[in-house]
């Protein structure tokens, strides 16, 4: 048998040790609790820590109004104590995917952004401006390693005649 499973067996156990009273307040603990928490070795630690104070006071004789005055305080501060269990595997899961896919989402923008910007070169050298018969103007100049295409502002300015 596992370790989870004896300290389970043995918290029933005690549980059944109890006074009338004492009892009612641990059946209810003990249901929120394994309800609640994630269900291992630690909760039921916790689970047999609270069982043995509601053991003391039934040993006692404590007269349990007295000894726990505010039933649903005591059992609320207890339940606090424990580990929350995540109530369904398949939301966490599903989250994770949303998360996985949001992030390769962004990426896929990122890298998209980053292979379509616009590079710039170095300025063409040895340009040089020739005036056409027919008053338009021929510009050349060196090539620029890597360059695909250039950007010739159109001007509509006069160029004067020599």
């Amino acid at each position: 048998m596992n370790r989870y499973k004896q300290l389970k067996e043995e918290n029933n156990q005690l549980l059944n040790q109890l006074g009338d009273s004492y009892q009612r307040i641990a059946l209810i603990y003990v249901k929120k609790a394994r309800g609640y928490a994630v269900r291992n070795e630690d909760t039921e630690v916790k689970i047999r820590d609270t069982l043995h104070i509601l053991k003391n006071f039934s040993d006692d004789g404590a007269i349990c109004s007295i000894a726990i005055p505010h039933e649903s305080e005591f059992i609320e501060s207890r339940v606090a104590l424990l580990s929350k269990q995540y109530k369904d595997p398949d939301m966490i899961k599903g989250g994770i995917i949303l998360a996985i896919i949001i992030i390769v989402a962004i990426g896929w923008y990122i890298v998209g952004e980053y292979l379509s910007r616009e590079v710039y070169y170095s300025t063409p050298q040895n340009v040089q401006a020739t005036i056409l018969d027919d008053g338009q103007v021929e510009i050349s100049w060196n090539q620029v390693v890597y360059a695909n295409e250039y950007n010739v502002p159109d001007t509509k300015s006069e160029v004067p005649r020599t």
